[in-house]
């Protein structure tokens, strides 16, 4: 199979563009209002003086919160171009990704963290002929619909709604895995 598009060096990419921008989002409304303070401060009237302390306060905030949002998907349009390219090459039988939702996949019913994601790998998912179909960076797989035993919300972490799919094999004791949508909007 092609090379991986969900390698250690976009993880880390997006680890540093996400940190440095949520320490700018924290730290740029503090330095633009000591920087009004100080210039214009002995000619600011008192109230406007605190309104700009309190506009900071209130931005320093209210921007990490807001970026933490945007954040959640960076990367995502180009990971999904590039993983149905990869996908497409390997032709295993697919002519087009269609309708299928880029997701994150984790083994496990708990969230883990792999290289500071909460994903192991990334694909495609739909659902055909009454079937789960998984198409992934790493991973392949089917899984039928009489193996799923029940499909749960998990509590939110970060913002990032993940589900959780408990599924049986014949003989074998219940099993588990994470999705999370990685549909860039």
């Amino acid at each position: 199979m092609a090379d991986s598009v969900f390698t250690s060096r976009f993880k880390r990419r997006n680890r540093i563009i996400g940190g440095l921008t949520l320490t700018l989002a924290g730290t740029s409304p503090f330095v633009i209002g000591l920087v009004l303070i100080s210039y214009l401060g002995p000619r600011l009237p008192q109230p406007v003086a605190a309104g700009i302390i309190l506009l900071a306060f209130l931005l320093a905030g209210l921007l990490p919160w807001q970026a933490m949002d945007r954040l959640a998907l960076l990367g995502n349009r180009l990971l999904r171009q590039q993983l149905s390219e990869k996908l497409l090459k390997a032709a295993d039988g697919i002519s087009s990704i269609g309708e299928a939702e880029l997701v994150g996949f984790s083994p496990g019913e708990e969230l883990r963290s792999w290289e500071g994601e909460t994903d192991r790998d990334v694909g495609f998912i739909s659902r055909e002929a009454g079937a789960l179909i998984y198409r992934g960076d790493t991973y392949s797989w089917a899984l039928r619909r009489e193996a799923i035993d029940a499909i749960e919300a998990l509590p939110a972490g970060g913002g990032l709604q993940r589900i959780v799919v408990k599924w049986h094999a014949p003989r074998e004791p219940g099993r588990a895995f994470t999705l999370g949508s990685r549909e860039a909007q």
